[in-house]
């Protein structure tokens, strides 16, 4: 048996063939674990998915999201004569969540959403579906149908806002949290802190500014976090820059100034994140206390060496740590998943 970890795919396509998939188990008990899989498309097949469990696998499907699974064959989760265990994924916006044939799944704290259909089962399976938000319903203990309030699914971020209904609505029975709390539906969980707001000082100079959001706050509209700021100069970075309207944790930015000056953010302290970086270089922003760079999280080895850079009036310079408040530049060897967490 295999872990399959921290993988992400984006834009792929996969068919002509039968079986087949982005991440396939064949009479096996893998562990799919932690894996982002993006607008997946499958064509000319039949028994395809993004996550396909074949010929007698027995399988635990645990934390992964999938977006946008759409074609020929099954969507998400695709199950032929095996079995699998399933918790705490997200599907949203795809073809379907689960199809058994001729298998039996068992599936808990997942949220799917935004999906043309959720189960499809054939005269020789079974699903048991509990603790879930299932929309348009599913009948089980602790199961909802209700909007998740993802943080911001147009941009790819599918953390749960502070009052989405799948805080601590997971089996209270399941593993708790990293913050004690009851397990929360879906991949991400909301990060349940002291509750006491603290404040952050950000200074900036005049011109462009790499800047990041170093608290959880209800309004992360940069023109409300920094009025003094110039109109329509907040841009993200993804194989491109994006023009962009709120801050998200974890993501770097560009911000222009007319003036040097300083901002009291407040909000609730960001105590762990963990980032999804893609081949190549990245805009990232850190936690709410200061982290040197060489507590970074990096199991898989994907930050090239030297290449964490900041951004002040001299330009580009080698940062030794991760300050709140502000943007940097990494540049990855691969995609794949890093953490930072005040240890």
């Amino acid at each position: 048996s295999l872990t399959i970890k921290n993988n992400r795919m984006e834009n792929g396509y996969v068919g002509f063939a039968d079986p087949s998939g982005y991440i396939v188990s064949v009479n096996s008990e893998n562990i799919i674990e932690s894996n982002i899989i993006i607008n997946p498309s499958m064509g000319y097949c039949w028994v395809c998915a993004a996550i396909s469990i074949l010929d007698g696998s027995n399988c635990t499907i645990r934390n992964n999201l999938i977006v946008q699974a759409y074609g020929d064959g099954y969507g998400a989760v695709v199950a032929s004569e095996s079995q699998y265990v399933s918790n705490n994924n997200t599907f949203v916006s795809n073809g379907m969540g689960y199809a058994n044939l001729s298998s039996d799944g068992t599936v808990s704290n997942d949220i799917i959403y935004g999906s043309s259909n959720t189960v499809y089962l054939d005269e020789n399976s079974s699903i048991e579906v509990t603790y879930s938000d299932i929309e348009g319903g599913w009948e089980g203990e602790g199961n909802i149908d209700a909007d998740p309030l993802f943080v911001s699914p147009d941009n790819g971020d599918f953390h749960l806002q502070s009052d989405s209904p799948c805080i601590d609505a997971g089996d209270p029975n399941s593993s708790y949290d990293p913050d004690g709390t009851i397990a929360d539906m879906g991949a991400y969980y909301y990060h349940q802190g002291s509750g006491v707001p603290i404040e952050i000082i950000i200074d900036y100079q005049s011109d462009w500014n790499l800047v990041g959001l170093p608290l959880e706050v209800e309004n992360a509209s940069y023109t409300y976090l920094f009025p003094e700021s110039i109109e329509e100069t907040l841009y993200s970075f993804d194989d491109g820059y994006n023009l962009e309207t709120s801050l998200i944790q974890g993501e770097g930015y560009w911000l222009r100034f007319g003036e040097a000056g300083s901002i009291n953010i407040s909000g609730i302290s960001i105590n762990e994140l963990t980032l999804s970086l893609s081949e190549g270089w990245n805009l990232i922003s850190g936690i709410s206390t200061p982290l040197n760079i060489s507590d970074i999280q990096d199991p898989g080895g994907i930050i090239i060496s030297g290449t964490i850079y900041g951004f002040t009036s001299g330009g580009y310079s080698n940062t030794e740590n991760i300050v709140p408040g502000k943007g940097y530049w990494v540049r990855a060897n691969n995609s794949g998943f890093i953490t930072l967490i005040d240890n």
